[in-house]
C-alpha cells in the first residue's frame, strides 16, 4: 500500500463535484488563492484496548483500535515550488504559521538530532507540522518543496483521540505529496510516530497506525515489535456502536507532558533494567515471579504498578482479539446457515458485553495503577454506567481528562456522540467506483482534422503524431496508453480512426499496444467531421461492446481519473450519453442546462459560431455513450442529413459533429444525457497550435512531479 501518490486537482473542480465542504475550499482560496490542491481526510483514533502499550519495548503487546467516522480532521493542501510551508486553520485560537524546510533539515540519526537540539520548542500547534517535515528530511535529505495547508477538525482538541497525531499524519502526507515521494503506509506509521517526538513527547505510533492503516467497517489489530496489522471485519455487530463523552481538555501543559513522559521513561528505561537481558515477555511469561523483582518506587516514580498495568492491559487486548475472532467465526457460521438470526443476535450481545467488561477493567487500572483520572473523569464515567444500553466505559489517551469511550446500543435514547468504524486517512476526490458487472467497454480515438493552424506555423506532421513527452512519444500513443491504463482488463477493444494513407504510420506508433485485434486502426474515407468518424467506427465494434468512450488523439491532457469518474457516473445513472466537463472562463464548447440543472443542449463556438459565455461548463473532448445511443443517433442523423449529390452533410459546415449532435439527438429521442464536472480546466487543451503544444508538454512535465508513470 503506497502513500497515495497522485496529482493535485483544481479547487474549482473539487467544489463543483462537492468532494467536501465547499466552504472549506472557498476559505482556502480566500487565504491562499485558487490552486491545485489535495483534500486529505484523517480520522480520530478510538482505542478499544491497549492504551499506553505502543511504546513498551519489553512486552510483546497487542492493541485493538478503530477509526472514527464522526471525529475527523481535513486538510486542503496545495504544493509549492519553493521550500516554504504555510499552515492555517479555521479553528479559533491557533494562529497562522510559516516556516521553511531549510530551518528543519536533519543531519544524521533522528533521535540523536532531537537530543542535540536541547529543549523542545516552545508550545505551538505548528510544531506538529514541523516535526513531520523534519522527519521526512531525515529520510530524504534533498527534500525541496513545501506546501500551503488549511486544516479543519471535529476531533476534540486535548481529548485523547489523537488530534495532535492527526496533524502529524496529515502534514507528513502533505509534504510527501508535494514532493512526489512514494512511501509505504507502514513506513509512514514509523515516521509519524517519531515525528511527534519533535514536540517533546516520546510516545509510540498506535494513533498514527490507526489513522494510516484502518479500513472502513473494521477494527485494527496491531503489534509493534515489529509492526504488524490485521483488519477485523466486520468490527461491530449490527445495533451496537462506540460512544464518546468529553470530560474536559486533558491539556498539553508542561505538567501533563512531564507526567506522560514519566510513564514512557518508566516503560522504556526503568522496567527493562529489571527484566533479564534480551527477554521479551508475552502472554505466556510468568510475570508474577518477575513482578516481585520490580521495585515499588524509584525516585518517586511508581514502577511496579506501571509494570502490572502493562501486563494486565496486554492480556485484555489479547482477550478482546479472541472475542472478535469468535464473532467472526459466528458470522461465518451464520453465512453457512449453521447459526440462525436469533443465535446471531445473541452472539452480538455477548460480544458487546465482553467488550464492555474489558472497558470497565481498563478504566479501573488507569485509575488505580496509572493515576491518570480526574474528578470529572470519575463523575462522567459513573453517569454513563447508570444509563440503559451502556455496557462498559474506559478512558482514552494519556488521561488527565479528555474523552471516555463506551460500547453502547446504537438505539439508546441518550444523547451521545455515536461512532461507527470509519476509514483511515485518504484523499477525497470524484467517485471512480464503477458498478460491478460486465459493461462491454470499448474506446474510439479520433485522429483526423486538417491541422490548418499548425500547417500555417510550418508544422506538417499530423497533430496526433506530434511528440508530447521527452523522447519519441506521440500524442496518440499517450492517449491510448492512458485509456488502457484507466480501464484495465475491462476494456475489450480500442479503435483508432485515421485519415486515408496514414494507417501504416499509426500502426507502427501503436505497435507495442497490439494484442491480436485489441487495437485496430481504421480509416475515415473523407474528413466529414467527428460524428462521421465515430459512425465509421461503429461497423468495427465487437459484438459484446455496450459502452463506448470517444476522445481525440490530439487531446493528451485528459486524466485517467476523469475517464474513470465519468464512466462511474455514466453507468451508475444509466445514461445514454455522458460528457466529462469542467467549469472555466470562456468555454469553447458550452454545455447548456435548464432551471433544474438538466442538460438541454450543447453548442460549439468555433465550427458553429455560437456565442462564448464569460464563464461556463464545457465538455473537454471526451465522452461516454451506450452503443444503442450511438446506433440510434448517428445512423439516424446520417439518414436524415446525408446529401448524395454533394457527398456531404446538410449542415452549415457540411460536416457531422459528434458531441453536439449526440446531445441534441439523445434529447430529441428522450435518451438520458448528463455532464459531470470531474475534469480540470487544463484537460480541455488539445493540440491546435504550437502554443498549445508547448503548454501540453509543460503540463505533462509538471504532472510528472506527482505521478511517476
Amino acid at each position: 500500500m503506497t502513500a497515495m501518490l497522485c496529482e493535485p486537482r483544481s479547487t474549482s473542480m473539487l467544489k463543483a463535484m462537492g468532494v467536501c465542504d465547499v466552504g472549506l475550499i472557498e476559505e482556502f482560496e480566500r487565504r491562499f488563492g485558487e490552486s491545485l490542491v489535495w483534500v486529505l481526510d484523517c480520522p480520530a483514533r478510538l482505542c478499544l484496548s491497549g492504551e499506553h502499550l505502543d511504546y513498551v519495548p519489553w512486552y510483546r503487546c497487542e492493541v485493538v483500535t478503530a477509526a472514527s467516522d464522526v471525529f475527523r480532521m481535513q486538510a486542503v493542501v496545495a504544493p509549492r515550488d519553493d521550500g516554504v510551508v504555510r499552515i492555517s486553520t479555521v479553528l479559533d485560537g491557533f494562529p497562522d504559521a510559516e516556516f521553511n524546510i531549510d530551518e528543519l533539515r536533519v543531519s544524521g540519526d533522528w533521535q540523536s538530532w532531537l537530543e542535540s537540539r536541547g529543549n523542545p520548542p516552545e508550545r505551538g500547534w505548528q510544531n506538529y507540522s514541523k516535526g513531520a517535515v523534519a522527519r521526512v528530511t531525515c529520510a530524504h535529505p534533498g527534500l525541496e518543496f513545501g506546501f500551503d495547508c488549511l486544516f479543519d477538525s471535529t476531533i476534540p482538541a486535548a481529548g485523547g483521540s489523537s488530534s495532535s497525531s492527526a496533524l502529524v499524519s496529515l502534514s507528513l502526507l502533505a509534504v510527501l505529496l508535494s514532493n512526489g515521494l512514494e512511501s509505504s503506509r507502514e513506513r509512514m506509521v514509523t515516521w509519524a510516530g517519531q515525528a511527534e517526538w519533535y514536540v517533546g513527547t516520546r510516545g509510540g505510533s498506535m494513533d498514527h497506525a490507526t489513522q494510516l492503516l484502518c479500513e472502513e467497517g473494521a477494527t485494527l489489530r496491531l503489534e509493534f515489535q515489529p509492526l504488524f496489522s490485521a483488519q477485523v471485519k466486520p468490527g461491530l455487530p449490527d445495533g451496537y456502536a462506540l460512544a464518546t463523552v468529553f470530560t474536559g481538555e486533558a491539556g498539553k501543559s508542561s505538567e501533563a507532558m512531564d507526567a506522560f513522559n514519566e510513564l514512557v521513561h518508566v516503560q522504556q528505561q526503568v522496567i527493562p533494567r529489571c527484566i533479564p537481558e534480551g527477554q521479551l515477555l508475552d502472554e505466556h511469561s510468568d510475570t508474577e515471579e518477575l513482578e516481585d523483582n520490580i521495585p515499588e518506587v524509584i525516585d518517586g516514580m511508581r514502577i511496579r504498578e506501571r509494570f502490572r498495568f502493562v501486563v494486565r492491559e496486554a492480556r485484555r487486548s489479547r482477550l478482546m482479539s479472541q472475542h472478535f475472532e469468535r464473532w467472526q467465526s459466528t458470522l461465518a457460521k451464520a453465512h453457512d446457515g449453521v447459526v440462525d438470526e436469533r443465535g446471531l443476535r445473541s452472539a452480538g450481545l455477548e460480544l458487546a458485553m465482553e467488550i464492555g467488561g474489558c472497558f470497565n477493567a481498563a478504566f479501573a487500572d488507569t485509575r488505580d495503577l496509572l493515576g491518570t483520572h480526574t474528578q470529572a473523569v470519575e463523575r462522567e464515567a459513573e453517569r454513563l454506567r447508570s444509563m440503559d444500553g451502556v455496557f462498559g466505559v474506559k478512558l482514552m489517551g494519556a488521561g488527565f481528562g479528555g474523552l471516555l469511550l463506551a460500547i453502547v446500543e446504537a438505539s439508546t435514547g441518550v444523547k451521545l456522540d455515536l461512532h461507527q468504524l470509519g476509514e483511515g486517512i485518504h484523499i477525497l476526490g470524484p467517485d471512480e467506483d464503477v458498478p460491478a458487472g460486465e459493461h462491454g467497454l470499448a474506446a474510439v480515438i479520433l485522429c483526423g482534422g486538417a491541422g490548418s493552424r499548425m500547417k500555417a506555423e510550418g508544422v506538417s506532421r499530423p497533430k496526433p503524431l506530434l511528440n508530447v513527452l521527452d523522447g519519441h512519444h506521440p500524442s496518440t500513443r499517450h492517449v491510448c496508453e492512458r485509456v488502457i491504463r484507466s480501464l484495465g482488463s475491462t476494456l475489450e477493444q480500442l479503435i483508432v480512426v485515421v485519415p486515408p494513407g496514414l494507417e501504416g504510420e499509426y500502426e507502427r506508433e501503436l505497435g507495442h499496444l497490439h494484442a491480436g485485434d485489441f487495437v485496430r486502426v481504421i480509416t475515415q474515407p473523407e474528413p466529414l467531421g467527428t460524428g462521421d468518424a465515430v459512425l465509421h467506427a461503429l461497423d468495427h465494434l465487437e459484438d459484446g461492446v455496450r459502452n463506448v468512450y470517444v476522445s481525440f488523439g490530439s487531446q493528451p491532457l485528459v486524466r485517467m481519473s476523469t475517464i474513470r469518474s465519468s464512466l462511474a457516473h455514466h453507468l451508475s445513472n444509466n445514461l445514454a450519453f455522458t460528457l466529462p466537463t469542467t467549469i472555466r472562463d470562456h468555454p469553447y464548447a458550452p454545455l447548456l442546462r435548464g432551471a433544474a440543472g438538466e442538460v438541454v443542449g450543447s453548442s460549439e463556438t468555433h465550427l458553429e459560431g455560437a456565442d462564448m459565455p464569460e464563464r461556463g461548463e464545457t465538455n473537454i473532448g471526451a465522452y461516454w455513450a451506450t452503443r444503442d445511443a450511438l446506433e440510434i443517433v448517428l445512423r439516424g442523423f446520417h439518414t436524415d442529413n446525408w446529401e448524395v449529390d454533394t457527398g456531404r452533410y446538410a449542415t452549415r459546415s457540411g460536416e457531422f459533429g459528434y458531441p453536439n449532435e449526440m446531445v441534441r439527438g439523445c434529447l430529441a429521442r428522450e435518451l438520458t444525457v448528463d455532464g459531470i464536472p470531474c475534469a480540470d480546466a487544463d484537460e480541455v487543451v488539445g493540440i491546435k497550435t504550437l502554443e498549445h503544444l508547448e503548454f501540453i508538454r509543460s503540463e505533462l512535465r509538471r504532472r510528472s512531479r506527482y505521478v511517476t508513470d
